[in-house]
């Protein structure tokens, strides 16, 4: 519908998924064209 790599998909890192799970997404994306980007999660420290 859009193109190839006309359609983006953010991820969030570090709710709990493994390094499995992360390859395994990123090989789906790419094989449907879509681009990935990666950002992690890192939880402000409670006071």
């Amino acid at each position: 519908m859009f193109g190839p790599m006309k359609v983006n998909c953010h991820l969030i890192v570090g709710l709990g998924e493994s390094d499995k799970d992360l390859v395994e997404m990123f090989h789906l994306l790419k094989s449907e064209q879509i681009a990935a980007y990666l950002f992690s999660f890192n939880p402000e420290p409670v006071r």
